[in-house]
């Protein structure tokens, strides 16, 4: 499933990369597990900010998971945007603990990102996926044709 948008001026890279996402350099990290999404500043990390979100809790007879760990992404990334943020990273909301099959988490992302930023076009310059295992990693970059998309919207 690959995502691309056409524009002539506007764009957004997105980047999958695999490694620890408290070490990237973005405007902003997300981090969830929250009761309710925020973001702070934090001078401990090479990010500008650590917007925290809901991390939702899969069940396979809840109809509303999906809409769930969308929202997760959305509200992290109006967060984001409000406080003028130009790049985030996203760890694989979710999965884990949370119990999201490693496929549907990585489809209701690609998908939540996608959605919002043909919403609001120019808003972000980069999004990043973070995986820290190999098999996130690699489904990402299949979801997205093997390769880094530049979005024009």
């Amino acid at each position: 499933m690959a995502f691309k948008l056409y524009s002539k001026d506007m764009y957004t890279k997105l980047l999958v990369i695999q490694g620890d996402i408290t070490q990237l350099k973005v405007d902003a990290i997300v981090r969830s597990g929250a009761r309710q999404p925020r973001i702070y500043d934090t001078q401990e990390l090479p990010s500008r900010y650590v917007i925290d979100t809901e991390d939702p809790v899969w069940t396979a007879s809840n109809a509303q998971a999906e809409a769930l760990l969308e929202k997760a992404y959305v509200d992290a990334l109006h967060l984001a945007i409000d406080s003028e943020a130009t790049s985030i990273a996203f760890p694989n909301i979710g999965t884990g603990s949370s119990g999201y099959p490693n496929n549907t988490a990585a489809e209701v992302a690609l998908k939540a990102v996608y959605n919002f930023l043909k919403q609001s076009p120019g808003k972000l310059s980069e999004v990043i996926f973070a995986c820290w295992d190999s098999e996130n990693y690699h489904l990402y970059k299949e979801m997205l044709g093997g390769e880094n998309l530049i979005l024009h919207s």
